[in-house]
């Protein structure tokens, strides 16, 4: 899939885009549980890539935040297993 915005058929030039691809990615065959599912502590770092697509789609780049004094807050993934 290319990285490109996709709008829709009847869009002209200035339109909004109805789309976005953010991101595209595998997951290594190490980075699975045993059921073959992504395990859990790495999707903090897909999520972590996915935003820095996202903001340098939209013109935000890792030098924003540094030259114009602004942070990005984040959050905080939990887990709660029961038995």
């Amino acid at each position: 899939m290319p990285n490109t915005l996709m709008k829709s058929p009847s869009a002209d030039r200035d339109a909004v885009p109805t789309e976005l691809l953010i991101a595209a990615a595998g997951v290594y065959p190490w980075r699975c549980d045993h059921m073959g599912h992504m395990n859990v502590m790495w999707y903090a770092e897909k999520f972590d890539e996915a935003t820095w697509h996202l903001l340098s789609q939209i013109g935000i780049m890792p030098s924003y935040p540094r030259a114009n004094k602004r942070h990005f807050g984040g959050r905080t993934a939990r887990s709660h297993v029961q038995t």
